[in-house]
């Protein structure tokens, strides 16, 4: 899942939603769910993405714990 990918499609629903002049329930339906799901998937993205970045930091803790280690025993 690519991050320009998601904001822009969180920004098309987002900016078609908020453009319209008059009101039409079956567009602003339709730009409002993209909006909503563009937002969710930024949501997702976020968390793996930093799960993933203290996932790289705790590997790297235990892996300098373990080197330790080896050169006592």
């Amino acid at each position: 899942m690519q991050f320009w990918l998601c904001l822009s499609g969180f920004l098309n629903g987002g900016i078609w939603l908020c453009f319209l002049k008059k009101f039409e329930p079956y567009i602003a339906a339709g730009n409002g769910i993209g909006g909503l799901f563009g937002a969710i998937q930024l949501l997702v993205y976020a968390f793996y993405y930093f799960k993933a970045k203290n996932n790289v930091a705790n590997d790297d803790k235990q892996g300098d714990a373990q080197r330790k280690l080896s050169q006592i025993v």
